[in-house]
């Protein structure tokens, strides 16, 4: 399948209930025909082969299947994105836009619409190279961190590279009714 859009490739890793797949690609159907899309499914998400350039069945944690979507990316620039996230509109194109208006940018996010307390890495735009070398996000659960704070952390500690946030929310399809 041959997508429009070669900036971008959307990482997805699956571990989800498969309504909620389903769910999942009727709110985000365009972007999924759009970009170049890396799928790691550990389970539920056998719906997204359709859409898939690159597709993994794999029993992997969240973090070692995200790290294998990281790997095989090769445009300039990644979108983490957990497969349970309703995208707003034009999210992607307007990311795009503050990476070719600031070269300062690492990384673009925005939050789900409920106030979950940090901004979401699972619905985040990376510079590719950056995202590369930074990604070694682990459940530490003594310090019970978050990829998100972590990711961010990382930018901000290892790079010259702001994180910027768009005032967009994202919907999350578990509070859905």
């Amino acid at each position: 399948m041959i997508k429009p859009e070669s900036n971008l490739t959307i990482v997805i890793p699956v571990n989800e209930k498969e309504e909620i797949v389903e769910q999942f690609i009727g709110f985000n159907k365009e972007y999924l025909k759009n970009y170049r899309v890396i799928v790691i499914n550990k389970s539920g998400g056998e719906a997204l082969r359709e859409y898939a350039d690159v597709y993994i069945q794999s029993s992997d944690p969240l973090h070692k299947a995200r790290r294998a979507g990281i790997d095989l990316v090769l445009t300039p620039f990644a979108l983490m994105l957990d497969a349970d996230v309703i995208l707003p509109v034009f999210y992607i194109k307007w990311a795009l836009v503050i990476f070719a208006n600031s070269k300062d940018t690492g990384a673009v996010s925005i939050d789900y619409h409920r106030l979950q307390g940090h901004l979401a890495f699972g619905q985040s735009v990376w510079d590719t190279e950056v995202l590369k070398s930074l990604y070694d996000w682990r459940i530490v659960k003594e310090t019970k961190i978050c990829e998100c704070v972590w990711m961010w952390g990382k930018l901000n500690r290892k790079t010259k590279l702001n994180l910027r946030t768009m005032t967009l929310t994202a919907g999350h399809l578990k509070e859905v009714d």
